[in-house]
């Protein structure tokens, strides 16, 4: 069975955001003319609220985009996901192959999540858990055989 070293959502969300800016980039030139110039009152406020309200869902959807990068090469597994724009703000993840003791992926409506569970020292475990958005399903399934892989090869250790 191959190994994945390095799966990434990389293509994906940054196609996605291309997307995402340039439908709200159109809906500058809409404003204007919504505002300066005469549109027939009857529709101007419901065109309005409704201009108002798909603005404010594309923005959340711009902020909610993340990447996603796991890498598994050596000894270490290292999970980041970061926004493209503010990339201070990223959660990290690294550990030993040692100390992954399950995973589990969980498919939602804003996107999948994976939870992956760790043994700790002293039988205190703990969990990280990730937004795997924006991977395809064929990344999905190398994440998973990854994962499935190192667990098995690393079972002897927990």
């Amino acid at each position: 069975m191959k190994t994945y070293s390095k799966i990434s959502n990389k293509n994906t969300i940054g196609l996605r955001l291309k997307i995402i800016e340039l439908l709200m980039l159109l809906h500058l030139p809409i404003f204007f003319l919504l505002f300066f110039i005469r549109i027939s009152n009857a529709y101007k406020e419901e065109f309005g609220i409704l201009l108002s309200i798909s603005f404010v869902f594309l923005t959340i959807m711009f902020f909610r985009a993340r990447y996603f990068e796991l890498d598994s090469s050596g000894e270490v597994i290292s999970i980041r996901s970061y926004h493209p724009i503010f990339k201070n703000m990223e959660r990290r993840a690294e550990f030993p192959k040692q100390k992954l003791q399950d995973y589990k992926v969980e498919k939602k409506p804003g996107g999948a999540v994976i939870k992956v569970y760790l043994k700790m020292l002293e039988k205190k475990n703990t969990s990280v858990k990730y937004s795997i958005q924006g991977l395809s399903k064929n990344n999905v399934q190398k994440l998973e055989k990854s994962l499935e892989k190192t667990k098995e090869e690393y079972k002897s250790y927990l």
